[in-house]
């Protein structure tokens, strides 16, 4: 008897410590934030993708989402 009181004890405690990791790795997942009404999107010119205003990297013109993007870009120019 004893012997399957330790059995359930430990498998509880097994039960909860992968509860507990499963959780945490669902919360460090990057929630989506919700866009308002004034949040404008702006499309980058080397890869297309689209990215809030805050995050713009100005080139000659050209928006950018990213820094490896313009890199990209000047690249292709050379």
């Amino acid at each position: 008897m004893l012997k399957y009181l330790i059995y359930l004890t430990a498998g509880y405690l097994i039960f909860k410590v992968v509860k507990n990791g499963v959780y945490l790795a669902l919360e460090s997942f990057q929630k989506p934030s919700i866009l308002d009404g004034t949040t404008e999107l702006i499309k980058c010119d080397q890869c297309g993708g689209f990215f809030k205003e805050t995050t713009l990297i100005n080139h000659k013109e050209n928006n950018f989402c990213s820094e490896i993007c313009k890199q990209d870009y000047i690249n292709e120019l050379q």
